[in-house]
Formats: C-alpha cells, sequence, structure tokens
C-alpha cells in the first residue's frame, strides 16, 4: 500500500511538471502583454462616387460601393476573451467611420463576431449574417438582423448580398458575395475548398478578400496536419483561388493583428511575407494588393 501511494505521489509529481512547462510555454507565447501599436490617421474619406476597399484591421473591411459601405466581420475590441490581444489599433475608429448601411459577419467564432462591436452601432443597422447565428447579435441589441441560409441573398439599397459556403472547421460559416458596382467575395474564414470554384462558376466576380491567416506551415496543403488544412486557407492557396474564382483583384486579410494559438502560431509578420513570396513565383503582381492597415483601394 505504501509503494501504491509513493508511486501516485510521484506521477501526481511528474504530470504537475509537465503541466507546469507545457501551459508555460502556451501562456508565454498567448499574445496579451504587448502594447497595442497606434495606426497613423490617413485622412481618408468616403465619396458617393467611389468604389473602394479599406483595410481596418484582421477581417475587418470597409467596402465603399459608390454611397452603399458595407463593414464586414467587425472586430474592434482589444482582446478576444482575454487570450489574444490585437497588435495594431484598428485603422479607422469607430466614431470616425461613414455612415454604415449593412454588416455582413461570416461566423460566430469571437475574432468575427464581437458583441462589444455591435453594440455601439446603431441598433438600426442591418446585420447580415448564416442562420444560426444570431443569438450574440439579438443581444448586443441589433434591430435589423437578417439571417441567411447558403445561397440566400438580401438587398441593401441597390446591392445584393448573398451567403455563400465556407469551410472552417465546425464553424456554423459562410462567406458572402456582394453585388453591385463591383462584384466581391468575402470569404470570413474558410479553408482552400472545392466549394471556391463553386462560387467562382456561379458568379461573375471582379474582387476577392481572402485569409491568409497563421495557422499553417510554409510547405503547403501536402505536409500540414489534415485538420488544420479543414481551418483556414493559407497564401500557398491563392493561385489556385484565384483561377477558381476568375477575379482580378485579390486582398489578403485575418493577418497581423492577432496571435492566438499559442506555441502553434506563426510568427505575426511571417503570413504577410509567405504572401510575398507567392506572388513574386507565381507572378501575381498587380492581381494581389496586400494592404497596410487603414490603406484603401479604389477601383
Amino acid at each position: 500500500m505504501l509503494f501504491l501511494f509513493q508511486l501516485l505521489k510521484a506521477m501526481l509529481i511528474i504530470t504537475g511538471f509537465i503541466v507546469l512547462i507545457v501551459g508555460g510555454m502556451f501562456l508565454g507565447s498567448i499574445s496579451i502583454w504587448h502594447k497595442v501599436r497606434e495606426v497613423p490617421d490617413r485622412g481618408y474619406t468616403f465619396p458617393d462616387d467611389e468604389i473602394s476597399i479599406t483595410w481596418i484591421g484582421h477581417s475587418t473591411m470597409l467596402l465603399n460601393l459608390k454611397g452603399t459601405r458595407i463593414l464586414t466581420d467587425p472586430m474592434y475590441s482589444d482582446f478576444i476573451l482575454l487570450l489574444a490581444k490585437r497588435y495594431y489599433e484598428p485603422a479607422i475608429p469607430l466614431e470616425k467611420l461613414p455612415h454604415i448601411d449593412a454588416v455582413v459577419i461570416s461566423h460566430e467564432h469571437y475574432d468575427h463576431l464581437d458583441m462589444a462591436t455591435l453594440e455601439q452601432l446603431p441598433p438600426d443597422t442591418p446585420v447580415i449574417i448564416r442562420r444560426g447565428n444570431s443569438e450574440r447579435v439579438i443581444k448586443a441589441g441589433i434591430r435589423d438582423i437578417r439571417e441567411l441560409d447558403i445561397w440566400e441573398s438580401t438587398k441593401v439599397k441597390d446591392i445584393n448580398i448573398t451567403a455563400v459556403p465556407a469551410k472552417h472547421g465546425r464553424a456554423n460559416a459562410c462567406g458572402f458575395v456582394i453585388e453591385g458596382p463591383k462584384n466581391i467575395y468575402f470569404a470570413g474564414d474558410t479553408a482552400y475548398f472545392p466549394g471556391i470554384k463553386e462560387i467562382g462558376d456561379k458568379f461573375e466576380l471582379d474582387i476577392a478578400l481572402l485569409p491568409i491567416s497563421h495557422y499553417r506551415t510554409p510547405q503547403g496543403r501536402k505536409n500540414v496536419d489534415a485538420m488544420l488544412r479543414t481551418i483556414h486557407m493559407g497564401p500557398w492557396d491563392f493561385p489556385e483561388a484565384i483561377q477558381d474564382l476568375r477575379v482580378e483583384t485579390a486582398i489578403p486579410m485575418h493577418h497581423k493583428t492577432f496571435r492566438n494559438v499559442g506555441i502553434l502560431e506563426l510568427p505575426l509578420d511571417e503570413p504577410e511575407r509567405f504572401m510575398r513570396e507567392i506572388v513574386e513565383k507565381y507572378k501575381l503582381q498587380g492581381i494581389v494588393h496586400i494592404l497596410d492597415f487603414g490603406e484603401k483601394i479604389t477601383f
């Protein structure tokens, strides 16, 4: 009996050391200890005769489609569930945004559906979301909630917005095709999967907003764990995605803002560096536009 007690005690001590070591490695790599960096005010205006896309940070884009202004996955909080802290402040403060005609939210994860941000929007702002994801939007006080199944559409002024398939682990995710003076595919969070070609076949697209994320190694799909391949695209998926979607312009997003998977995370600037290597290797200059925080591209 004494031997069993001593054995159990030794196992508990060893287990405790393992937990401390692994926990220390993980906690030490979670990004909550740094100061959020300022982003210079570029002084942009967003006139009604303009077609433009401005990267605010993460997956938050401001689309100005000749006076119809759409905000994608608005994330203005400093933290994701106190486990990840943003590295750069949102490029356009909420109070300096132009009037927002609609918000599209790709899925329910906290870095894309942020209640604290939604609570600061006028409650009559139309929020377009995949069916089944509206609980936190309701709690945020939004009154105009439009839930869409895949391939369902809604109108905002003269802009048609359609929910399209996405593959993002087990999330109830979708992307959106926004049809107006330019037809834009906002992918939200998605892996590269056959649905991207289906979207390209169904719509005549001009622009794709695609995640380059942080979760995959530079070697590409063949050398990455199968589970991770179901979560996010990476820069190495861009050549095939551009071909599938037949777009003239592709803009990376979902990078350089948060690091939120601890020791599994790539360094903050790595996705952009890999993206530049892919652009050079596949001669995608003029198609892929890597925006800085707050930078606007006009069409």
